[in-house]
């Protein structure tokens, strides 16, 4: 194979190949670039960098974002989450290097990183849930780089698929639940008592709790409108429900309760105040210990947490409502549930008010027990 050599406008001698296997045919390749002004190569366009690529990427005011609203549902906690994460975890490592050279092996390094850790530097490893959506943030950034033609190919389409290993939560029996929130003592203020019995009794988040406003809770219902998120605050945009909303009946007690935090407060005042997410696992584990019910030793080998009362209102309601009606509530829909449950029901709503009434009036105290504060 023959080859020519050549000086660029920045006297850089460079080595061409010609394509061709004979001197005749190589001599006849080169004359004719000659005589068209192509015997020095056209500069090839730099390729941007992987940083400088994604840095508008999960914008939700970006025009990638806002084109991709045209065809789907993206909230901009999602985009804001998927932003953190190409600065925390893609910059730092591969922001530098050209979009076209990162490689397989570079991905399936970092997948190891992250799903080890590193304890000699105090480093924990990731579940592979978490490192999976780290790989499908930055994944989705050259997928769209080679819709639109700007890369020719994809190394993520290489990379093999992690197992997420699933562990599944439990939750208190009825009979520790009825011990625990049927004591507000139990609970080191009145506010932590009212966020885990509202957690048991409606089945919503944590963030969705700890973004509840006062403006949001009715004598019959809370409104998720809005939802706290870590790293980010208040975001009036939820996980799941009819445009990030949902309606969530509530029983009467719960209500009551609800009603004496509200009273005198800002309508745009947070209803449980500006508790932090590690208060509200913290308050269920000091609250189970108090009580003499577990310790939090085995609190955790039960594999029990805040968000294990979303588990226990679901298997409390469960049979006692229709699915719809307890989804409409929960807001647990797939796409195709989406599109049967969008429209949440008058009918669904008092099923389940009915329910709940019934279901955890073991729960909750009498008014004279009320706390004040």
């Amino acid at each position: 194979m023959y080859s020519y050599r050549v000086r660029d406008e920045s006297d850089h001698l460079m080595t061409i190949a010609t394509g061709k296997s004979t001197k005749t045919e190589a001599q006849a390749f080169v004359m004719e670039l000659y005589r068209t002004g192509k015997l020095v190569p056209e500069p090839k366009a730099t390729v941007p960098t992987i940083e400088a690529y994604s840095a508008d990427f999960w914008k939700f005011d970006g025009p990638r974002v806002q084109s991709t609203l045209l065809r789907k549902r993206l909230t901009p906690a999602y985009c804001n989450s998927n932003h953190r994460t190409l600065e925390l975890h893609w910059w730092p490592e591969f922001g530098s290097l050209p979009m076209d050279k990162l490689t397989v092996r570079d991905i399936e390094a970092l997948i190891t990183k992250k799903t080890k850790g590193n304890p000699a530097k105090n480093i924990k490893p990731l579940s592979t849930k978490m490192v999976t959506q780290i790989v499908n943030a930055m994944k989705a950034v050259y997928t769209e780089a080679v819709r639109l033609g700007d890369l020719d190919a994809s190394p993520f389409d290489r990379v093999q698929a992690i197992q997420i290993k699933k562990v599944a939560r439990n939750i208190l029996t009825p009979s520790e639940a009825a011990d625990l929130l049927g004591r507000p003592e139990n609970f080191e203020t009145p506010v932590l008592w009212a966020l885990n019995l509202t957690a048991a009794t409606s089945g919503a988040r944590a963030g969705e709790l700890l973004g509840l406003q006062v403006k949001a809770v009715f004598k019959d219902r809370i409104e998720i409108r809005a939802v706290k998120r870590s790293k980010v605050g208040l975001v009036e945009d939820t996980k799941t429900g009819e445009k990030g909303f949902r309606s969530i009946p509530i029983p009467k007690q719960t209500a009551k309760i609800l009603q004496a935090l509200c009273q005198g407060r800002k309508p745009d005042a947070l209803v449980f105040g500006e508790l932090a997410f590690y208060e509200t696992a913290q308050s269920l584990a000091r609250a189970l210990e108090k009580a003499g019910i577990m310790t939090n030793e085995e609190r955790i080998a039960r594999r029990i947490d805040f968000h294990s009362w979303r588990h226990f209102y679901n298997t409390m309601l469960r049979g006692k409502v229709s699915d719809a009606a307890l989804r409409s509530t929960t807001g647990h829909l797939t796409m195709a549930m989406t599109d049967n449950y969008s429209h949440q029901l008058d009918e669904h709503l008092d099923e389940v008010r009915l329910a709940q009434n019934q279901v955890f009036a073991q729960f909750v105290v009498e008014d004279e027990e009320l706390p004040n504060g």
